[in-house]
């Protein structure tokens, strides 16, 4: 049996997003997640983000993580460098 914890008060402000295509979109969605880690309610939990560049990526993937500090979930932005597609969405 699966037991789902409910969306804390604090959790339910996040708006999650189905499916982006341009790195325009995850840049602004990630500066959003970077203000949202250096709050009170959520930290950061993991990712792999170029710091100085959007030519030369690690990798074919492109992610960042948040964690609530009130009840646990895990936030994840996606971003395949390589289809041009990506998301942010609850869970890893």
């Amino acid at each position: 049996m699966i037991l789902f914890k409910k969306t804390c008060d604090i959790c339910k402000t996040i708006e999650t997003i189905k499916s982006f295509k341009t790195t325009q979109e995850f840049f602004a969605i990630l500066e959003e997640l970077k203000r949202l880690s250096a709050s009170d309610n959520f930290e950061y939990a993991g990712g792999n983000t170029p710091a100085d560049t959007i030519k030369n990526w690690p990798q074919d993937g492109l992610w960042y993580r948040i964690k609530c500090k009130n009840c646990g979930a895990i936030y994840t932005l996606w971003y395949d460098t390589f289809k041009d597609k990506g998301y942010f969405k609850k869970g890893k």
